[in-house]
This record gives structure tokens, sequence and C-alpha cells, in this order.
């Protein structure tokens, strides 16, 4: 699993060069501590990838889309019937 702790051995580690281990915060196994080796920590973090993942948006339910509509119709009746008593 990997976690925040991972990422604080990473920087106490960085730069360490030819001896590193996993432990160490050699994520790839190439024996330095580097930029890839963030990289891989990055992707593993909570099984989940650089790209964020896209959130669902809360679709209106049928109860307020019909106060909507019928909030509209009204205000619409009142000004169709203010035209006709005008005159306009």
């Amino acid at each position: 699993m990997v976690n925040g702790e991972d990422l604080t051995t990473w920087q106490s580690n960085f730069g360490l060069a030819g001896v590193a281990m996993k432990d160490d915060g050699d994520a790839d196994l190439d024996g330095d501590v580097d930029g890839a080796d963030f990289l891989t920590w990055q992707q593993q973090l909570g099984g989940s990838s650089l790209v964020p993942a896209a959130t669902t948006v809360p679709e209106p339910s049928a109860w307020g889309l019909m106060m909507f509509a019928c909030c509209v119709a009204s205000k619409w009746r009142r000004s169709i019937g203010a035209r006709s008593v005008t005159g306009g």
C-alpha cells in the first residue's frame, strides 16, 4: 500500500545513487532515488493515476424540474394576461 509515508521516505533519500533500495524510496528498483521514483509513487498512491477521476454531477430531480416549469409557465401566463388587459 503506497501512502504519504512513502513520500517522506523518498524526500529524505532523494539523490541517493547506486545503493538505494525499495525501502529507501527506490520505487523503480534502479539503484537510485530520483524523479522517476516520485512518478512511480504518484501513480501508485491509493491505486489512482495522475489523471483526476471524473466526478459525477447530480441531475436535478423530476420534482425540481416540474416546479421550475410551473414557475416559468405561471410568469409567462401573467405576462400574457397583462398585455391583454392593457391592450398591448
